[in-house]
């Protein structure tokens, strides 16, 4: 090969570089030219700094989204003695809260106990937001609520035969209440959850 046919050899070589590689279950090859320009990979490490944080709370509002949060208060509800045709409600009007939370509004269940020290029983209660996955980004469309009384905490809340449920479809100003029937010591209590939507502290 004489120096003429070696220089343009050299020159297809420097311009065309030939690139095999795998694509799924596909054998793919490809030519790009290798003195060619190519445009710089825009990531949040070689932006500018307000591009790069816009981007990332972008990504961050695609990634999931958020129900606004809500307040959740406990209390029992009345006390009927168990006479019979002879029952009575004492103390409805009365009794104070025994609980209250806030949630946050994300994704997943909120589980809470509390003591009433005036029967000693457990109420342990718990809020669900349901998301909706069919868009972007996901959001809330169904709240869960959980309620059971015991001697004891109960984690396993949620779809339990010993706890009391409701639910309602996500929206602004929603209210939503679930409450459960006790037997102790001759007497039969109420216990209430109630959520609501607040977004204010």
């Amino acid at each position: 090969m004489n120096a003429a046919q070696q220089q343009i050899v050299g020159r297809g070589r420097r311009e065309r570089v030939s690139h095999h590689y795998w694509c799924g279950n596909r054998f793919v090859k490809s030519r790009r030219r290798v003195n060619s320009a190519v445009r710089r990979l825009l990531s949040p490490m070689n932006m500018p700094p307000t591009r790069a944080v816009l981007l990332l709370l972008v990504a961050a509002g695609v990634a999931c989204g958020q129900a606004r949060p809500a307040t959740c208060d406990v209390r029992p509800l009345w006390v009927q003695l168990n006479a019979g045709v002879d029952s009575r409600r004492l103390g409805s009007a009365t009794l104070p809260s025994i609980g209250r939370f806030r949630t946050d509004g994300r994704e997943g269940q909120t589980i809470r106990s509390f003591t009433d020290t005036a029967t000693g029983l457990v109420v342990t209660v718990g809020i669900d937001y349901v998301f909706e996955y069919s868009t972007t980004p996901q959001r809330p469309y169904q709240i869960n609520l959980a309620i059971t009384v015991a001697d004891r905490e109960n984690k396993d809340l949620f779809e339990s035969v010993s706890s009391a449920e409701a639910s309602t479809r996500y929206s602004k100003k929603w209210n939503l209440t679930v409450t459960k029937n006790v037997n102790f010591q001759d007497l039969v209590y109420m216990y209430t959850l109630r959520c609501w939507d607040n977004p204010m502290k």
